[in-house]
């Protein structure tokens, strides 16, 4: 990709073949050589404004949402209250600046008093962005902060994609709000990436393309520099980013972390939950700020990082106490005797409008079932006697101890093993979706009959005795299911591995305001939102004990608040840490 550097006005008004005579001509006949009147830039170059500069389509496709104006200003506040050395001489850069928005805070923050001042302060800033137009508007922005026209400005303005650039200078600030993008749905990015060597020395599986921001921004760090990011906080726990965090954990110090949690700061971003992070080259012996909510308290830097390498950011500093001691008295992690499962993946649920018309299909309706199908579909298409229909459950019919039996739909549970005959009535009606199913990545690479289930998992999953639990739920609610339960793969099996657990003792614990507090503070989360799939779930500290097990007790939420009293006992937590939890969970107020 072509890297361009702008050192001086002259480059800009080449770049836009206008003579610099024509240039002084306008200038001078208009405008007097007062910049701030009008907008010369938006008149004579480019007519786009901050708020237009990149389309909304282009923002969700790129992960570009420009910084506002309170964000950048704490962002630029706290960097600099971290930084040591000579603000007077301090290299400045964002590499992916957009508009300037992060910059500009940093020129207020400055305050220069005139023309001699704000030039070498714009002299040492550098805006590096991967598209012209916000850069164009950050140049003229910049032009007009002086009050005569700066002919001799060094405007370091480098377009082209800063990570596949060989930077040469490092910086003593770096500020940032890179860009969120998902390697879900982005795959074109990574590949790219992927091919130099900045990218392979990083990379990690369902990793976020800002990671490589981040990474950046350190490499390029001066050796007392510091760096302000604005990111989401979903690092602190994903599994792409283990690599990050042992990064982090090895080579970088937290100066202070301001946890915004759900928050929206960015309109259109979608699964924002966002955090700044201001960073050093590793330093030791120094405690980290940390901004929950309303609250702000230090914490040694060997706390942050939990057994599993996560990164701990609790609501209050007595949390890390409360979290270390149900850690201690638990017996075992849920993963030692229990095994998880995820549920089904069909590869084609229903049929939607996209699918019709990418493969033509005709005689079909969007919404139709494949292989998930109501009770009227199974009587319109002549399939309600099957054998291979299994009544099917949505995440939904799970609550606290207990699942909805009610359900209307089915299955076609066809698994790899079966053989269906050209002329059952299975096969002709998969038949009209063929085209559909035969697409599939498994069907492709000859792992999966064009007929059968993507990943149907083993039937004694569903049909043994377990809890089952949602996948994604604002509360910890799991079932016990004694019957078959056939589900999607949003929800999930725990299975015991040996007898000698009696499900309802588990359950309960899994139920209780205790764990709630736990899979907060230390469980895979988005916003307020709990993740309760395989990794969280195996490390889940369980302390198996048989005084739940009274005569007449009754595992309900008729009964919830006996239980959890008990289960305080058995974790032998005090009358203050069982207000702590008690008082967490009426605020967050999930039931």
């Amino acid at each position: 990709m072509e890297k361009m550097v702008i050192q001086s006005i002259h480059q800009v008004l080449n770049k836009f073949h206008i003579t610099y005579d024509l240039y002084e001509d306008y200038i001078e006949k208009y405008y007097n050589f007062d910049l701030k009147s009008k907008n010369i830039f938006l008149d004579l170059f480019i007519d786009i404004t901050n708020e237009h500069v990149i389309s909304k389509e282009e923002k969700l496709t790129t992960g570009s949402f420009y910084t506002p104006n309170e964000i950048s200003d704490l962002i630029v506040e706290k960097t600099l209250l971290y930084y040591k050395g000579s603000i007077t001489d301090a290299k400045v850069a964002d590499l992916s600046s957009g508009t300037g928005n992060l910059l500009f805070a940093y020129i207020e923050y400055r305050n220069p008093q005139n023309d001699k001042e704000l030039k070498s302060i714009v002299d040492n800033i550098f805006a590096y962005d991967l598209q012209w137009e916000p850069l164009l508007v950050y140049a003229n922005k910049i032009l007009l902060l002086f009050e005569k026209f700066p002919w001799n400005l060094n405007l370091n303005i480098i377009h082209g994609n800063t990570l596949e650039m060989d930077i040469e200078e490092t910086f003593d600030i770096i500020l940032g709000n890179p860009p969120y993008i998902g390697e879900k749905n982005n795959k074109t990015f990574f590949r790219d990436i992927k091919k130099n060597k900045f990218g392979k020395k990083y990379y990690e599986s369902k990793m976020d393309y800002y990671y490589f921001f981040m990474y950046k921004g350190w490499e390029l760090l001066a050796p007392k520099g510091v760096m302000g990011v604005i990111t989401t906080n979903y690092f602190f726990t994903a599994d792409g980013a283990n690599k990050l965090r042992h990064f982090i954990k090895e080579n970088i110090s937290f100066k202070e972390i301001i946890n915004f949690h759900e928050k929206k700061l960015f309109k259109e971003a979608l699964g924002q939950h966002n955090v700044i992070t201001i960073t050093s080259l590793k330093k030791n012996d120094e405690n980290i700020v940390i901004h929950n909510h309303d609250n702000v308290f230090e914490i040694e830097e060997m706390n942050l990082y939990s057994d599993n390498n996560y990164i701990q950011v609790y609501s209050d500093k007595r949390d890390y106490e409360l979290i270390y001691k149900i850690k201690k008295q638990s017996t075992f992690n849920l993963g030692d005797f229990f095994e998880i499962h995820q549920g089904i993946v069909s590869g084609a649920d229903f049929l939607n409008e996209k699918k019709i018309d990418l493969y033509q299909l005709k005689g079909v309706e969007t919404g139709q079932g494949i292989f998930v199908l109501t009770e009227e579909e199974l009587n319109r298409y002549d399939l309600s006697d099957s054998q291979y229909l299994r009544k099917f459950y949505k995440n939904s019919d799970i609550d606290n101890f207990s699942v909805n039996i009610k359900s209307n739909k089915y299955i076609l549970y066809i698994d790899n093993e079966v053989e269906l005959s050209e002329m059952s009535k299975e096969y002709k009606y998969l038949e009209q979706f063929r085209p559909i199913l035969e697409s599939r990545r498994e069907v492709v690479q000859g792992i999966r009959k064009w007929y059968a289930i993507q990943w149907p998992r083993n039937k004694s999953i569903f049909e043994t005795p377990k809890i089952i639990v949602p996948h994604r739920n604002i509360c910890n609610k799991f079932a016990i299911s004694l019957e078959k339960f056939y589900a999607s793969a949003d929800v999930y099996y725990i299975i015991p591995k040996t007898p000698v657990f009696d499900l309802r003792v588990v359950a309960s614990i899994l139920n209780s305001k205790l764990m709630y507090f736990w899979l907060f503070s230390i469980g895979k989360k988005k916003g307020n939102i709990l993740e309760l799939y395989s990794t969280p779930l195996k490390r889940i500290p369980i302390k198996y004990s048989d005084e739940l097990l009274l005569p007449n007790t009754s595992f309900d939420m008729k009964n919830f608040d006996h239980i959890n009293q008990v289960i305080y006992k058995m974790y032998n937590l005090n009358e203050e840490e069982i207000k702590v939890i008690e008082e967490f969970y009426n605020r967050m107020g999930t039931r």
